[in-house]
């Protein structure tokens, strides 16, 4: 696409100033450069964030060849990550290294935004969306579309082709808007150097730019996982399903315990009673968010030699502690273990059988029919697209470690209309929930439907939440213990089979 467009972009017949057109030439030539020119092949940058008091989120490196890219992340915590995009896919790889494809919801958001760090956006298809002021400053606003992407709306200084906003799915669900864009000049072209975040104030900023660099398909690879497992053991081995729980057997650095098996965490959780036994050290601080009422919640990083699950030892594994204690639950369990299992391995999940099995990643799905859903791992937790009432679309996280029910924001029944059946004469319409954020009463009914797919779940137990937001639900054990599962998170897949009845 970029090569087909540049040739035509400067010959273009004499217009008005305002035309997109012109808008679009403008900006290239205040860039000096544009994707596919071949004048930047490549580009290494520096790349922090910090909130809008100014303290340090990230920093990171950023390897550049057009819209290919890896990202590698370090945080103050002392915890790492990266991210990138192959052409084909987007992917993450995630605190202890495991990289998974993200695909589904994201994905269009992170195409339009690539377009924008890539200098792609003057050769799209471009429409005129009248004018704007920012701090009493007209700026003519340009809409972009490309294939697969959310659109874009470029707001552009007239005068000099720069851009001074970028707002990208304007009105829609992923709405995002960049502000106060900055460039430097490095080597005669133009860079994008920083923008803001509109809704928290958080500031991106590049610099140290290293134009036409080496940087090779090997570089933009995702990097080797730091955890990593040895399979020993492909056979079903016992777990515990109860009617609101699944519970799985783990030995930590020798210590054996029992862990809810939860999907709704992107971490291995430990009670501090039973990070105690096991002879790892703090390495780091951070801070965990759940459901709860008390926010974000600090949490110790430790590191532990190994995790034995099932006759499979995985190594070298980040775990988080902190207060939570999981007391209301028949097990009394010593913790949690979520995406760590999953990332880097392909785990079946029985819950008829009440059995696991844990296989290598690359493994063959063919012998699993089910439903087949292919889950956004972005934030290492399966997300998928779902509707309620048969025509409210969500973004609903799998949640097997939610015992009961589905979790959505307190003002969606509000703004979408969805008819949310409430009886305040009983007892259960508030309940008391407890997470890893603590404690909160939220409102509980009935929906009348929670559709995945071809499946549909009704009526559907719900509870209203200040815990989430938008169109971001979380469904609970009450509906998955229908199924049996296939994690298969290093290909993007999760099925789901559902049981006889």
């Amino acid at each position: 696409m970029a090569l087909a467009l540049s040739s035509a972009l400067f010959t273009l017949p004499a217009r008005a100033d305002d035309d997109p057109a012109v808008l679009m030439v403008k900006h290239a030539v205040f860039t000096g450069w544009q994707l596919g020119d071949g004048k930047v092949k490549t580009l290494i940058s520096r790349r922090t964030g910090a909130d809008k008091s100014g303290k340090p989120l990230f920093d990171s490196l950023e390897l550049r060849a057009g819209m290919f890219y890896r990202r590698d992340l370090s945080y103050p915590d002392g915890t790492a990550d990266s991210s990138g995009f192959t052409g084909r896919l987007f992917w993450e790889s995630h605190e202890n290294g495991f990289s998974t494809p993200v695909t589904a919801n994201s994905a269009p958001f992170r195409l339009a935004f690539d377009a924008v760090l890539a200098e792609g956006t003057p050769q799209l298809p471009a429409t005129s969306d009248g004018t704007g002021t920012i701090d009493g400053k007209s700026y003519d606003i340009v809409n972009v579309t490309m294939e697969g992407a959310d659109p874009m709306d470029l707001w552009i200084d007239p005068a000099s082709g720069a851009y001074a906003r970028v707002v990208i799915d304007p009105k829609g669900d992923d709405e995002t808007t960049l502000d106060k864009l900055a460039y430097a000049t490095v080597g005669g072209k133009k860079f994008l150097s920083s923008f803001t975040y509109a809704d928290d104030g958080e500031v991106v900023t590049y610099s140290e730019f290293k134009p036409n660099a080496p940087v090779t398909a090997a570089t933009l690879h995702p990097p080797a996982p730091s955890a990593t497992w040895a399979f020993t053991n492909d056979k079903p081995f016992k777990i515990r399903v109860t009617t609101d729980r699944i519970y799985v057997d783990a030995t930590l650095n020798g210590v054996a315990g029992r862990f809810i098996l939860d999907t709704g965490s992107y971490g291995i959780l430990l009670t501090r009673k039973f990070a105690g036994k096991i002879n790892a050290k703090a390495f780091s601080h951070t801070r965990t968010i759940g459901i709860g009422g008390e926010g974000d919640v600090k949490t110790d990083l430790l590191k532990v030699d190994t995790v034995q699950i099932g006759g499979n030892t995985l190594s070298n594994v980040v775990v988080g502690v902190n207060k939570a204690e999981f007391h209301d639950t028949d097990e009394d369990p010593d913790g949690l273990i979520g995406f760590p299992l999953f990332g880097g391995a392909v785990v079946e999940v029985s819950t008829s059988a009440q059995t696991m099995a844990i296989h290598d990643p690359q493994s063959s799905l063919d012998a699993f029919p089910g439903v087949t859903v292919l889950p956004d791992l972005s934030d290492g937790t399966p997300v998928v697209p779902m509707k309620l009432n048969g025509d409210v679309d969500v973004n609903a996280t799998l949640d097997t470690g939610n015992p009961t029910y589905v979790f959505f924001a307190h003002d969606l029944a509000a703004k979408t209309g969805m008819k949310f059946l409430v009886d305040n004469s009983s007892a259960a319409s508030h309940l008391e929930m407890s997470g890893v954020s603590g404690s909160e009463i939220d409102q509980c009914g009935s929906l009348d439907s929670l559709q995945l797919g071809p499946v549909v779940y009704s009526p559907a137990p719900g509870c209203s939440t200040f815990s989430e937001t938008g169109r971001d639900v979380v469904v609970g054990f009450d509906l998955l213990k229908n199924f049996d599962f296939v994690f298969a998170y290093p290909q993007g897949k999760i099925i789901l089979i559902p049981h006889k009845q």
